[in-house]
């Protein structure tokens, strides 16, 4: 427990290894230090904890000393999130000496609170977090959701990682800064959900995960975040494949580098795809760039694939090219439907936003005319792009069907700053590879910086962006665009698989996406489509981009849908 001599000042709770701690006699430069008017660090502690308000603290906690460095002793929650952090910081060489973890056990805290008195959200009390790093070092902060009864088992993967966002430095986002900054709200004992109105509806079961806080501080260079993500962007996450022909092709995912025209052909058997050898994949047929050896037919009846946030062609439509026993679904689709070609378009999903996407799409596509109107099957964000295309009377064709899945028509998670970690968290959890570690590299970071980014800001509710597409008229008056709209349920996951972390964060995300949600997007921001295209909605259940993996698709409460007969009745 956290029985010290010595507190120096009754707002703060100084983390770190006790005996050191109370063998400090200069009090006046160690209370300059805790209360922000000194720049220093001293041996034996790495942060203080108070309430966001400010006001005195007295609670019992329990904390690391120095922190862990040995590998053996991690959790695997922890190992992969480490794993995930070398992956986009090379400046992390070796785990034992450039990686710390700590802990922050709040389990047994006595907060002083009456929870009857805590009627919505905003009310329940915050704590504040200082953690003191060095210019040349990064951290990530965040509640480590483990069920009480797997409490101090390292390979428990039902472990649910909420991270926390620093505050924001300065406008500059620099890392000339001696500590960073976080705030975040108690877990009361029991559980609990909310109403339509917002108000606080308390459980009576207690709560099944602990009260655990994790922090992990890794070398980095020094620089804003653009500097620090330079290379993560443009240039060290890639996916490549290798066809049966034996060509060779890398996907930029992400930077100025990612905006590309593909075709796919359907001639190539197998093609090899990965973005490492633990998450390759084969796939029937091969995407190229579109060039002078890989042209698009004009005159053949087309299908545009767009993708989704943090996302490429390859990662969100994975499920749909996927090889299994001889078959894959767009293979099915295409035999089955009039459509004679498919293309797809690569583009940035946060540093731009959607017209800044289709002046890129033109330039790629040309002025030469479809003969034939063009189908659109989009997820996510992808759907913006889709609803944007569907509205603009100048691209080179028509739109006849499009097909969208889950639109981002409004992102609760971005609305709110303090929720943006948590929608990140969630991102983490359901992609994988690259998108996974694009979530997580930005939660290095304020929420101001990813909300300054058109892209994000298009996907929040009030953005003039965005509702500028919802108040748009269709191009063609024909064109028939169809909502997946996506829920979420229990009965899509086995309580055994690696899975079941979603039984834990689904209480977590009810509170921010509303009831009902496929855990990135509520059904608010599914439904929010343009109101002059009269967009056909079709309820279904799913998980966010999962729907084009095979057994991943269901009606409400019920079958299994087979994708490609699906996408064939409403493209």
């Amino acid at each position: 427990m956290n029985d010290r001599k010595k507190q120096f000042d009754q707002r703060f709770l100084i983390l770190g290894d006790d005996e050191i701690i109370n063998t400090y006699s200069d009090e006046k430069k160690l209370k300059k230090i805790i209360r922000k008017s000194q720049r220093a660090k001293l041996p034996g502690i790495w942060g203080t904890l108070g309430w966001k308000e400010d006001k005195p603290i007295n609670i019992n906690i329990n904390n690391s000393k120095n922190g862990n460095s040995n590998e053996d002793k991690r959790d695997i929650s922890t190992v992969k999130i480490i794993e995930n952090i070398k992956s986009f910081n090379g400046d992390i060489k070796n785990i034992a000496n450039d990686v710390v973890e700590r802990y922050i056990n709040l389990e047994s805290a006595d907060f002083g609170i009456n929870w009857d008195e805590i009627k919505t959200y905003n009310d329940i009390p915050e704590l504040r977090l200082d953690l003191f790093v060095d210019d040349a070092e990064g951290a990530m902060v965040y509640y480590y959701h483990q069920l009480k009864e797997n409490f101090l088992h390292l390979n428990d993967k039902s472990v649910f990682e909420q991270f926390i966002q620093c505050q924001k430095t300065d406008d500059n986002y620099t890392t000339k800064r001696d500590r960073l900054s976080y705030y975040f709200k108690i877990l009361p004992p029991n559980n609990y959900s909310i109403d339509n109105n917002g108000q606080i509806l308390q459980d009576d079961e207690l709560r099944i995960t602990s009260f655990i806080i994790k922090i992990i501080t890794f070398k980095r260079k020094e620089g804003s975040p653009d500097f620090l993500l330079k290379d993560f962007f443009s240039t060290k996450n890639i996916i490549t494949l290798a066809t049966t022909k034996g060509r060779s092709l890398t996907y930029n995912l992400f930077g100025k580098k990612k905006y590309g025209l593909y075709i796919y052909d359907n001639r190539i058997k197998t093609s090899s795809v990965a973005a490492s050898n633990k998450n390759r994949f084969d796939m029937r047929g091969a995407f190229f760039n579109v060039d002078e050896n890989n042209k698009i037919d004009r005159t053949r009846k087309t299908l545009l694939l767009i993708h989704g946030t943090f996302s490429n062609t390859l990662n969100t439509f994975k499920g749909l090219v996927k090889y299994q026993n001889g078959e894959s679904e767009l293979e099915d689709f295409l035999n089955m439907s009039e459509y004679e070609q498919v293309i797809a378009f690569n583009h940035p999903t946060v540093s731009a936003d959607v017209f800044d996407n289709i002046k890129e799409l033109k330039k790629l596509l040309g002025v030469e005319k479809f003969k034939q109107g063009i189908g659109i099957l989009a997820a996510s964000r992808g759907c913006i792009l889709a609803q944007a295309i569907g509205a603009d009377k100048t691209l080179p064709f028509s739109v006849d069907k499009g097909l969208l899945f889950s639109p981002a028509n409004g992102v609760a998670y971005f609305d709110l700053r303090d929720n943006l970690a948590t929608g990140l968290s969630i991102l983490k959890k359901v992609t994988i590879g690259t998108p996974a570690n694009y979530a997580l590299a930005l939660l290095q970071f304020s929420a101001d910086y990813f909300m300054d980014q058109p892209g994000a800001k298009q996907m929040t509710f009030k953005s003039n962006r965005l509702n500028k597409i919802l108040k748009s008229k269709l191009a063609n008056s024909t064109t028939q665009f169809t909502a997946v709209v996506n829920d979420w349920e229990k009965g899509l996951i086995d309580t055994r698989g690696k899975r079941f972390w979603m039984r834990i964060a689904d209480g977590i995300v009810k509170l921010i996406l509303g009831a009902k949600h496929d855990f990135v997007v509520g059904i608010k921001g599914q439904k929010n489509t343009p109101k002059l295209f009269n967009v056909n909605e079709i309820p279904m259940a799913s998980t966010h981009c999962k729907y084009f993996t095979k057994s991943e698709l269901h009606k409400r409460n019920g079958d299994e849908v087979v994708l490609s007969n699906f996408m064939a009745k409403y493209l």
